[in-house]
């Protein structure tokens, strides 16, 4: 698939098939349902979406002699003109594959078996990867009343409250996996599972290291234009060498805090419910491209973040991780097992992935501040052909799109391409607010 110039619209005709339809509708609505007709409706807008096609179909089926519906949202891999690129989301995509095939099946089952609540991730009918042949059929849950949420507005307590308690439901029950398998046997039972979709190759971890360095130089560009930032801006200067292995590094998961992560945890991976008066009630945890075993520090300091405000992560800490730590605890006591780690020992292995969360904060939020025009993927296939109404999706994988043409060896920015970068925070103060704010614990000296 690398190197082809596809258009997206023939990726979705090609794709997406009566065929692999009818086996998804057998295994939403039973092996008596029969496709009718069905029709393709996209419901993403220009610059949502990056490197995966994300659209809508809906099914006219019947059932025992009586005519019914029914949508499915359709994932499809998206064709990439740089082959080291390619050979990355490649990864990533029979990832997720694989996740919802293996390991959520594996996880459900062990909390209905103990008489507990479902993770709340979509159902998966449909999962193939090959090269050329990506494509996943997913549960519409638009249909049961979620909503996504607006992903350059900061999480309030209200959303933010559910959110880590069913993150704290999805390390909990993963820890009973582990133990049952035996942490030892992991990788052989999901040899996908630690491969980060950065380093699987050495063109892959080559071209990582570069758009780290990317990310950091932006970063310090922007810092430069604010007053009392030079701390952080030397912390970056010296992380900078080596960006990319330490952010390998702190995915290490040898450790007691270890459990299945969802690795890309920010708010356009979130979809809510809402009762009559607008208060959130449920959450769905979507997009699992970067699922793993690492640190459960991961998936809070990504969340904390990108996807709070400064004041709200620093007044609300505390009472994030206690609740996240009740909420974990109180899973263990439901099937008798011991809290592998106290309230303490949570605060210090949060603090120690700093780095990870700053970084992918730094990352993402000046894309947010784009425009829908500025869409970062376009930086990197100018030549491309025209994009169709179907878009692709974004995930913390779609930043690497930006800049990563196969002869790209620097990214020292011109003076008009620095000048449009700043200019963005400039435009928006609110979300130049939480990108400064990212950089307060280490001017306060609270993380090294």
């Amino acid at each position: 698939m690398g190197n082809t110039q596809e258009p997206m619209s023939s990726v979705v005709e090609r794709l997406i098939t009566k065929d692999n339809l009818q086996v998804a509708l057998h295994r939403a609505k039973g092996p008596s349902a029969q496709i009718i007709s069905w029709t393709i409706k996209n419901f993403t807008a220009k610059g949502d979406n990056y490197v995966s096609i994300l659209t809508g179909v809906e099914i006219k089926y019947q059932l025992n002699d009586t005519l019914s519906s029914v949508s499915f949202i359709a994932k499809l891999g998206v064709p990439q003109i740089n082959q080291t690129f390619c050979e990355s989301m490649n990864h990533a995509f029979l990832k997720e594959c694989n996740v919802y095939d293996e390991i959520m099946p594996l996880l459900n089952k062990e909390l209905i078996s103990h008489g507990l609540h479902r993770l709340r991730v979509p159902e998966c009918y449909y999962a193939v990867w090959n090269p050329g042949n990506q494509i996943m059929y997913l549960e519409d849950l638009r249909s049961r009343g979620f909503q996504t949420y607006d992903n350059k507005k900061p999480l309030d307590t209200a959303h933010a409250t559910i959110v880590v308690k069913e993150i704290a439901r999805l390390h909990a029950v993963s820890l009973l996996i582990q133990r049952k398998i035996g942490y030892e046997n992991i990788d052989n039972q999901f040899p996908y599972l630690n491969k980060d979709c950065f380093d699987i190759t050495e063109d892959v971890r080559e071209m990582a290291a570069r758009l780290a360095n990317k990310h950091i130089e932006e970063t310090i560009i922007a810092l430069k234009e604010f007053e009392g930032y030079q701390k952080a801006i030397q912390w970056l200067t010296d992380l900078k060498p080596q960006a990319y292995q330490t952010l390998m590094k702190q995915l290490d998961n040898e450790t007691k805090f270890s459990v299945f992560c969802h690795g890309d945890f920010w708010i356009g991976n979130l979809l809510f419910r809402y009762d009559d008066q607008r208060n959130p009630v449920e959450v769905m945890l979507i997009d699992l491209q970067q699922f793993r075993q690492a640190s459960l520090a991961i998936d809070l300091k990504l969340l904390f973040y990108h996807s709070l405000t400064g004041y709200e992560r620093a007044s609300n800490l505390a009472y994030y991780l206690d609740i996240y730590h009740e909420s974990f605890k109180n899973l263990l006591d439901s099937v008798k097992l011991t809290m592998p780690f106290t309230r303490e020992e949570l605060l210090e292995e949060y603090k120690s992935k700093h780095f990870y969360g700053c970084f992918w904060a730094m990352s993402w939020l000046p894309s947010l501040l784009s425009e829908n025009e500025d869409n970062p993927f376009d930086n990197y296939a100018k030549d491309s052909p025209q994009r169709s109404e179907v878009t692709p999706t974004i995930n913390s994988t779609s930043i690497a799109a930006e800049n990563t043409a196969e002869d790209s060896g620097s990214f020292l920015m011109t003076d008009e391409e620095k000048k449009k970068f700043l200019l963005k925070f400039k435009k928006y103060p609110d979300m130049t607010a939480r990108f400064l704010s990212l950089f307060t614990d280490i001017i306060e000296g609270d993380v090294n």
